[in-house]
């Protein structure tokens, strides 16, 4: 018999809430982050990788995605891994419900009045498909803070280079442009 949507969320929601419940960032394993632009950062070894939330875009693999959630479902699974005691969120400006996952939290903190921002580390990425350089990545920092309601991201990446050659790979910088001989 094949698993419904409720039922894939209710297994997948018990199996978040075992893992935070047995590894949370107060009192449990992290690791420093020695070029962190606030010294004396640590990082949560146990998170919550939101990717598999949903996105069935181009490139991306079907059976890496057993569950396919709306951003109201992923403000839910969210929640779910907070309130279990997760305190480490991945999530990236490219991800299908990458707003409800920003939702999530800012649900699950009450907007940041209940738990402080810096217990909960964010790390978040930019670039492709999205412009890619100096600018573009600011802009799209800028996004991510907004949607989160907060001042910093703890860690930042960008998703660049690409495999997926479907990504034009276009930025306002001429130095990050895939057209640029440097990267040919």
């Amino acid at each position: 018999s094949t698993l419904t949507d409720a039922r894939m969320l209710q297994i997948v929601s018990l199996s978040l809430i075992f893992v935070a419940a047995t590894c949370t960032s107060k009192g449990g394993p992290s690791v420093p982050l020695y070029n962190a632009a606030v010294p004396n950062t640590l990082m949560p070894m146990v998170g919550i990788g939101t990717g598999s939330y949903c996105g069935k875009g181009k490139g991306n693999n079907e059976s890496y995605r057993p569950l396919c959630l709306n951003e109201t479902g992923a403000a839910q699974m969210t929640m779910d891994w907070f309130n279990a005691g997760g305190r480490r969120i991945d999530n990236a400006i490219t991800y299908t419900a990458w707003k409800g996952i920003a939702a999530g939290i800012l649900k699950a903190t009450d907007n940041w009045t209940t738990t402080p921002r810096s217990e909960v580390f964010i790390t978040s990425k930019t670039g492709p498909p999205f412009p890619l350089g100096y600018n573009d990545s600011i802009e799209q920092w800028q996004q991510i803070v907004d949607a989160y309601q907060t001042k910093y991201i703890d860690l930042l990446l960008i998703h660049w280079p690409s495999d997926n050659s479907s990504h034009s790979h276009s930025s306002t910088d001429p130095y990050c442009a895939s057209n640029n001989t440097l990267y040919s």
